[in-house]
C-alpha cells in the first residue's frame, strides 16, 4: 500500500494552513497528471481528494482544499464531513431523531450524546466553508432511531434565497420566540385590565410533554405485550429500550496531525514530487511514542471477530514485545518495523497476544498521563 518509489512510507502530518502553499501543494500531487484532458483533469482533482482525505481529515481546512482543487480542474466538489474526525467519543453517546405532524421534530440524547451535538454545533459555528456538514445515518451510532440527522452551516443569504423560494421571511423575530417559549412553558397572556398584559399558568397538553413517533408507540405496545413495564415520559430510557445499535464507525482520522498530548509528533515535511500515477495513497502520521509508556489501548473501527474484542472499550495492557508472527489487527504498510505485540484480556476474559501497528489511525494508545488527563487511573 505504500506510494511512494523505493517502497518507503511518508511521514506526514496536518500543518496550520498559514503555513501552507495550497497551490503548490496540488501542482505537486498531480505533477504526473495530464491536464489537457477532462479525463486527466478528472483524475487530478480526484487524486487531491484522495490526499486531503489522508492529509486534511479531521481538521476545517480539509472542504476548503477539496474546492480549491475543483476549481482548478473544473471539477465540481465533494465536500466530506470532516469534522467527524475531530470528535472525541467514548462509544456511550445515544441520540433519538423522531418526527410528527404535531409536534414536528424532537431530538433526544443521554448526557453523552447531547455533548457531542454541542462540540458538533461549536465547530460547525467556526467553519470556514459554507457547506461543512456532520451527516449521521439512521440507526448507527449515535442515532437509535430510524431517522438520519444532517447538520449543516449555512451563510444569512441561503435563508433569504429558501425565504424568497417560500415566499415569507425566514429570519426569526424575538417577540415571535418570546411568544413560542411561552406557549411550550404554558403561559398565556391575557389582558389584566389596566393595559398591561398578566401571565396565567396553563397546564401543557401530554403530546407537548412527551410526543413520540410510530416507531416509538410501537416499541411501547411490544413492551407491555413482553409483561415488562412501559415507561412513562419521566423515565429514563436505556440503550437497551432501542434497536441494536451497530458499532461506531470510524470517526477518528485516518491520517493527519491532531493535537494529543504523546500521541502524535509535529513532523512538517514537503509533499511528495513524484506520484504515481497508478497507486495507491496511504499516509501515515507518525507517533511518538513509545511501547513501554502504552497502559491501555482501544479501536476506532470494528475488530476481526476472532479478537473478541468491543469499538471504543479500552483494554489494560498488560505486556509487550517486538513483532514475530503474531496475529495483526491489521496491516498498514509493508513493512513491520512499526509493529508491536500487546498482550491484554478481551471480552471474554481469555489473555491473547496482537499485533498493533503504532501509527495505525485506527487505533488510539493511551499513557498513564493521558489517563489522568481523562480521569482514569492507570494502574
Amino acid at each position: 500500500m505504500d506510494w511512494l518509489e523505493g517502497g518507503s512510507v511518508l511521514i506526514n502530518t496536518y500543518t496550520e494552513p498559514e503555513a501552507m502553499d495550497y497551490e503548490g501543494l496540488i501542482s505537486e500531487i498531480v505533477a504526473q497528471c495530464d491536464l489537457d484532458s477532462e479525463d486527466g483533469k478528472r483524475e487530478a482533482y480526484e487524486m487531491c481528494v484522495e490526499y486531503a482525505k489522508e492529509c486534511f481529515y479531521g481538521t476545517m481546512d480539509m472542504n476548503p482544499f477539496i474546492k480549491l482543487a475543483a476549481s482548478k480542474f473544473g471539477q465540481i466538489p465533494d465536500f466530506i464531513d470532516s469534522i467527524k474526525g475531530s470528535l472525541e467519543v467514548s462509544g456511550d453517546e445515544i441520540v433519538h431523531v423522531q418526527y410528527s405532524e404535531a409536534s414536528g421534530v424532537s431530538i433526544t440524547g443521554n448526557r453523552e450524546g447531547l455533548q457531542l451535538l454541542a462540540k458538533i454545533f461549536d465547530k460547525l459555528s467556526q467553519a470556514k466553508l459554507e457547506g461543512e456538514h456532520v451527516y449521521f445515518e439512521a440507526g448507527k451510532f449515535p442515532l437509535s432511531g430510524k431517522i438520519p440527522i444532517s447538520l449543516n452551516y449555512r451563510n444569512e443569504e441561503w435563508f433569504d434565497n429558501i425565504g424568497a423560494l417560500l415566499g415569507q421571511d425566514q429570519t426569526p423575530q424575538p417577540e415571535i420566540l418570546s411568544d413560542t417559549a411561552a406557549h411550550h412553558t404554558g403561559a398565556i397572556k391575557k389582558d389584566s385590565g389596566n393595559g398591561s398584559p398578566k401571565t396565567e399558568e396553563q397546564p401543557p397538553s401530554p403530546r407537548e410533554l412527551a410526543p413520540v413517533d410510530s416507531a416509538m408507540e410501537e416499541h411501547s405496545q411490544d413492551i407491555k405485550k413482553k409483561g415488562q413495564k412501559g415507561h412513562s415520559s419521566t423515565q429514563e430510557l436505556k440503550p437497551d429500550d432501542f434497536e441494536d445499535v451497530p458499532p461506531v464507525e470510524v470517526l477518528k482520522p485516518r491520517g493527519g496531525y491532531k493535537k494529543v498530548p504523546g500521541l502524535y509528533s509535529q513532523v512538517d515535511l514537503p509533499a511528495p514530487k513524484k506520484l504515481g500515477r497508478k497507486s495507491t495513497m496511504r499516509i501515515l502520521a507518525y507517533r511518538s511514542i513509545e511501547p513501554a509508556d502504552i497502559v491501555a489501548l482501544s479501536t476506532y473501527m470494528e475488530p476481526p471477530a476472532q479478537f473478541c474484542m468491543t469499538v471504543n472499550k479500552k483494554y489494560p495492557v498488560l505486556s509487550w514485545k517486538k513483532y514475530e508472527d503474531e496475529g495483526i489487527f491489521r496491516k498498514v504498510r509493508k513493512k513491520n518495523d512499526r509493529l508491536c505485540v500487546f498482550a491484554f484480556k478481551r471480552d471474554d476474559g481469555m489473555e491473547q497476544e496482537i499485533a498493533f501497528d503504532l501509527d495505525d489511525a485506527a487505533v488510539k494508545f493511551y499513557t498513564e498521563e493521558d489517563l489522568k488527563n481523562i480521569g482514569i487511573d492507570g494502574q
